[in-house]
């Protein structure tokens, strides 16, 4: 699925569409918290989910994490790294940390 999500986080940051992050996102869909500002907004009670890039095999499993990594903004890396690193364990990321970096649906940017 992350390469799925990475072709449309893709085609939205080459156009003007917005994104509005709204209740649950799991796995890939959190490449969408790496669009610019101008195409995303946190809806209240929005959270993320991360967790390790699962696959077939090892080398693609590593490979899909590596993408999550590379995609993701400073302020998510942070999150990720003081809350253990990308594991098979799902870590929850809620809406009054993501609200301090994204636009909040509805409110004046």
């Amino acid at each position: 699925y992350v390469a799925t999500y990475a072709i449309k986080v893709a085609r939205i940051r080459q156009g003007t569409q917005r994104v509005r992050l709204a209740g649950r996102c799991d796995s890939a869909c959190t490449l969408y918290l790496g669009l610019p500002r101008k195409n995303v907004c946190i809806q209240q009670g929005a959270y993320f989910r991360f967790h390790k890039a699962s696959a077939r095999s090892a080398r693609t499993t590593a490979a899909a994490t590596r993408y999550l990594m590379q995609n993701y903004p400073g302020w998510v890396k942070s999150w990720i790294a003081a809350n253990g690193g990308l594991t098979t364990s799902l870590k929850t990321m809620d809406f009054s940390y993501a609200s301090k970096f994204l636009p909040v649906c509805g409110r004046a940017a």
